[in-house]
């Protein structure tokens, strides 16, 4: 169970179901709506980011869509998350200052990961969390790990301070 009292299956929408699947008890094929990612000139690492951003958020614990590596018709490959959002649309930005309060050691769990995979692009946009309405998911890890420019990003971000996303900073303000 969710903080909300239910859990992320509530979250995803199935856009259409199709037939009974032969050999197991009550499956049948269905259709949902993802969102794909592929590499691109400036973010040449971003499918690597958000996978490996993904499994590891998820093994923390943290509200992450699920999602993987797919291979298109070109052959190239392509990161797949599931749409998450009431209906499949864009959920709206999260209310920082409600999911500190309401949620502090998820919060902090979240600061702590952003920490670990160098991601200073931690902002309301792409954390979703409203008080009694939408329960917290946080995504978008492109900019996190390798960046836009490769593994030498993460050297030369030694010593740097990244705790600078909505959420410390939130965070910190209260307690001062």
């Amino acid at each position: 169970m969710g903080p909300m009292g239910k859990g992320s299956w509530g979250f995803y929408a199935v856009d259409a179901f199709g037939e009974s699947l032969d050999g197991t008890a009550g499956a049948r094929a269905c259709t949902i709506h993802g969102v794909i990612k592929q590499n691109t000139p400036g973010a040449p690492h971003l499918v690597a980011n958000e996978f490996i951003c993904g499994r590891l958020a998820a093994a923390m614990g943290l509200p992450v869509p699920p999602g993987g590596i797919v291979k298109l018709d070109d052959d190239s490959l392509a990161y797949v998350s599931l749409r998450f959002g009431l209906n499949g649309e864009q959920p709206p930005p999260a209310y920082a200052d409600e999911l500190v309060a309401d949620l502090p050691d998820l919060a902090l769990r979240i600061v702590a990961f952003d920490c670990w995979v160098a991601n200073r692009d931690r902002h309301e946009g792409n954390l979703t969390y409203e008080r009694r309405a939408i329960p917290p998911m946080v995504f978008d890890h492109e900019k996190a790990l390798m960046g836009g420019i490769g593994p030498d990003r993460l050297d030369g971000a030694k010593g740097e301070a990244i705790l600078n996303g909505c959420l410390a900073l939130k965070g910190h303000s209260s307690s001062a």
